[in-house]
């Protein structure tokens, strides 16, 4: 982690766990490197990106013990504006920026929206593009401090697809923006409201800075990285969270105990079990509800040490959550590696190297 300080991120808290215990919490770096006169707290709050996705999977999951919605239910159900017939179009590459042709073999095809359901959205299968142009005309300096429903209503209406549903896993922001719509929806509060009750979140410190925006033209500091996220009002199903390193912990936890926390039952054993085994097997890659698993050979974004049973996430502004049921474990990493600027190749080195040390 000392390592890392400097090198890949100014700022980051670590926290490994087993069922019962914290083994290790420490905080490292600080909020402001040029000045050093804040230092990491192990409270503090860090933007954590796409973590934010395995909270909405898990909201979902919530609903579903409840019986308010089951996996095969088309997502036009809950969400009246998905309907209709749409065509296989251009969609928008996350990394490059530059927009794709479709596959030849998926050109000219139309796709029922009502083919489309939940279990779809959980496994990054739906069909739906990567991301999209979500904020082209939002202008940075007036972003919305609350959710403009019919702005998402309007976009939800305009979505076309990318490849025919089941044929290709692609990661999606877009599927997962319509997944927490889903939950505010069925569960009759707004997402960050939803999420608060099922797993109440620490109050923390201040928040450590990320990037120095080029839209935005500022550094980021308590405010979302992920710009489609700013754009939705600051917080959507892909990204917007706050969270402590301990927060991340507590839902590691969750699924580490088949459901419990302490004495509370958050979700089913069944549906923690689902949600961690193997749903989807497409070009190598192997997906629970919400949770990525080692691929086939064993590899993850954490490294090979881990076991193959073994499940997690990683957020783009350089934080990760990793579950090991078999050495009951539960890796905790928040950074904020994006305030050095977007190239990712040193948090993947660093993440593999810290959890091969962690494993060891």
């Amino acid at each position: 982690m000392q390592q890392g300080v400097g090198n890949t991120f100014p700022s980051a808290v670590l926290l490994i766990s087993d069922k019962k215990d914290i083994l290790f919490h420490q905080s490292y770096g600080w909020l402001d490197p040029e000045s050093r006169r804040h230092p990491t707290k192990k409270d503090s709050l860090f933007d954590i990106a796409s973590l934010t996705k395995i909270f909405t999977s898990t909201a979902f999951l919530t609903l579903l013990d409840a019986k308010k919605v089951t996996l095969d239910t088309p997502i036009q159900t809950i969400l009246s504006e998905f309907n209709g017939i749409r065509p296989i179009t251009a969609s928008l590459d996350p990394l490059t920026k530059q927009i794709c042709p479709p596959e030849a073999r998926f050109a000219e095809m139309l796709i029922d929206t009502s083919d489309v359901t939940f279990c779809h959205l959980l496994t990054h299968t739906s069909g739906l593009p990567a991301t999209s142009e979500l904020c082209e005309q939002a202008d940075p300096s007036n972003l919305p401090k609350k959710l403009p429903h019919f702005f998402l209503n309007d976009f939800i209406q305009n979505i076309n697809f990318a490849y025919p549903p089941e044929r290709k896993l692609v990661y999606s922001d877009i599927g997962y923006i319509l997944l927490g719509e889903a939950v505010a929806r069925l569960s009759g509060m707004p997402l960050s409201d939803y999420l608060q009750k099922m797993l109440p979140f620490s109050s923390g410190q201040s928040a450590v800075p990320t990037e120095l925006c080029e839209w935005r033209q500022r550094r980021c500091v308590g405010e979302v990285h992920d710009e489609k996220a700013a754009c939705l009002g600051g917080f959507a199903g892909h990204a917007g969270l706050f969270a402590t390193a301990k927060d991340i912990d507590t839902l590691g936890q969750v699924y580490l105990n088949d459901g419990l926390l302490g004495k509370s039952r958050i979700l089913s054993a069944d549906s923690v079990l689902e949600a961690t085994s193997p749903q989807i097997r497409l070009e190598g890659i192997r997906r629970g509800f919400g949770w990525l698993l080692p691929d086939e050979h064993g590899a993850s974004p954490v490294g090979s040490a881990v076991n193959k049973s073994s499940y997690g996430h990683t957020g783009f502004t350089g934080t990760s959550l990793w579950v090991d049921p078999e050495r009951e474990r539960v890796v905790a990493l928040l950074t904020n590696r994006v305030y050095y600027g977007r190239d990712a190749e040193k948090i993947k080195a660093f993440r593999a190297k810290l959890h091969d040390a962690v494993f060891s």
